[in-house]
């Protein structure tokens, strides 16, 4: 095994590694919440995190691979794209946190919840900026310098909410302490840049690159906007129509289900590189390989999809009080989202490749507008399960409805709508296995 094959793995261990304690952690604390709290005050909780989550695309993380790419291109000025990002970055925060806190003043005040709380609940939206130089050691291939001290800081935060639930803290130490963990994270990629401040060149801002990031950033934001708005608006919603208890118990099964989620991300990055390689070989070989994709993609989310709803009903049978029971067919309805949101995080790959940049906006606000109008029909009859219904049909509106939209993505709906098919799925990576005798 060759240096660089083994630094990369090295790598992709430490990036792994942080990711699994992030997803393990919060997961860890979800339910530590959800039993100490009840129905109640979880839906309070959750109420004021999606207020904040609503606005989470303005501080343009979306940007983050962009600027990656960037400092990968220009590694003399790696200074100048990180000042740069920083500039556009920090008064988008601004004003993000802006905007919550204005919603919650506009909007009614569910029980439980009030102003004070998203007040200290936006403070993460102000520190997500800061986070914006541990890019470099991605682009560096330095992760660990990075990885370690994140682990770090989420490993205390953890230990941190159980001690405040054995000493009977109140909903606003929790939001006080998810505050100081961004704070915290903030600091630390910051902090770990001062070590190789020799090596990022001049720390100043370059307006045309700034007009860059702003205009490619632009579609990436509607498109996480959209995104945001049909994966929590119905949290918000449920907290204007439906009882706060009714909200507790939407809030941990959308946790439970979105627990998954890191499989499309894994899968993509496996088939990326693939996906680049054989596009660049010709159109039948791109195709082959798309299939594939797709069928992976498909068969894997089924799998995941049972095993959340498996695992969500031994959570709440085991770890819940009787309070959270009705959150049960709420997981299982949610749980059928998982293949669709698969099938959109595949089809991102098609997207970039071609540089369809607007076509990922457009579909993320088709998907918002069902949700919002489904909601508007079924949370006020059917409460949370409503909200779950909306949510699988905006999903699967989003992600693969779109492509009969649009007409240049008509052949690629097509292939991702077999894909759904278990026995053409399986027929489909046989046949592509006969036909790669490169693979094991």
């Amino acid at each position: 095994m060759g240096i660089d094959l083994k630094q990369r793995l090295r790598n992709f261990g430490w990036l792994g590694a942080d990711e699994v304690v992030r997803l393990g952690t919060g997961f860890l604390v979800t339910l530590m919440l959800a039993r100490y709290l009840g129905a109640d005050g979880f839906g309070a909780y959750g109420y004021v995190l999606g207020i904040v989550a609503l606005f989470t695309p303005i501080t343009l993380s979306g940007l983050d691979q962009y600027v990656t790419k960037h400092m990968l291109e220009d590694r003399e000025n790696v200074g100048e794209v990180l000042c740069t990002s920083m500039a556009l970055r920090l008064p988008a925060g601004l004003v993000a946190a802006g905007l919550a806190i204005a919603t919650m003043i506009a909007l009614p005040q569910p029980a439980g919840t009030s102003l004070e709380l998203v007040l200290i609940a936006s403070i993460t939206l102000l520190t997500l900026p800061l986070q914006t130089p541990s890019l470099f050691f991605k682009a560096a291939e330095r992760p660990k310098r990075i990885a370690l001290p994140r682990v770090i800081v989420t490993v205390a935060t953890t230990a941190a909410f159980a001690v405040l639930i054995t000493l009977g803290g109140g909903l606003a130490d929790f939001l006080t302490l998810r505050a100081g963990e961004a704070v915290l994270l903030g600091i630390a990629a910051v902090a770990m840049m001062v070590p190789f401040r020799r090596h990022i060149g001049h720390l100043r801002l370059d307006p045309g690159l700034f007009r860059d990031l702003l205009v490619t950033g632009f579609p990436l934001m509607l498109a996480g906007i959209g995104t945001v708005i049909y994966m929590r608006i119905d949290q918000v919603m449920l907290g204007q129509f439906a009882s706060i208890g009714e909200l507790g118990r939407y809030t941990l099964a959308v946790r439970i289900a979105d627990s998954a989620l890191f499989v499309p991300m894994a899968l993509q990055a496996a088939f990326f590189p693939a996906i680049v390689k054989a596009y660049k070989s010709g159109s039948a070989q791109y195709q082959a390989e798309l299939k594939s994709y797709f069928s992976v993609m498909s068969l894997a989310m089924a799998l995941v999809a049972m095993g959340v709803v498996i695992a969500g009903g031994g959570i709440i049978w085991l770890f819940m009080d009787p309070s959270f029971a009705r959150a049960l067919p709420m997981i299982a309805i949610l749980a059928l989202a998982l293949p669709f949101v698969g099938l959109g995080v595949a089809r991102t790959s098609h997207l970039t490749i071609h540089g369809w940049f607007w076509t990922a906006p457009a579909a993320t606000a088709l998907g918002a507008a069902v949700n919002v109008a489904l909601n508007l029909l079924l949370i006020p009859v059917y409460g949370g399960t409503g909200a779950a219904v909306a949510t699988v049909v905006s999903y699967a509106v989003a992600g693969l409805g779109t492509c009969f939209v649009f007409p240049w993505l008509s052949d690629i709906g097509v292939t991702m709508l077999s894909s759904l098919n278990p026995l053409i799925a399986i027929r489909t990576l046989l046949s592509h296995r006969r036909n790669r005798p490169d693979l094991p």
